[in-house]
């Protein structure tokens, strides 16, 4: 199972990576595994959510506010930024 998802983020990452659009979408591999998103809502606020699962035991729900706080450097095509903002977190049992 863990082959099959490394080898469909191996042929999405230069789509996903080469993406201008204001939504983003990705896997979140490990424990939890899950789905995530991000959306800009403008150039200093976005909002993300992430919806994950622990096989056979748990159900996780996330989402933040971010502020883009700053500009820490500046690198080919892109911009990586510090944020911080408010978030919520969700876990429920399936037993």
């Amino acid at each position: 199972m863990k082959r099959i998802g490394l080898l469909i983020l191996f042929f999405l990452f230069p789509f996903i990576s080469n993406s201008q659009n204001k939504l983003g979408l990705g896997v979140y591999l490990g424990v939890p595994t899950g789905i995530t998103g991000k959306y800009l809502l403008s150039k200093t606020n976005s909002a993300d959510l992430l919806f994950a699962w622990r096989f056979n035991d748990a159900f996780f729900a996330q989402g933040h506010y971010n502020f883009n706080i700053s500009e820490i450097d500046r690198y080919k095509d892109g911009v990586f930024n510090f944020y911080a903002g408010p978030g919520l977190f969700f876990k429920a049992f399936l037993r």
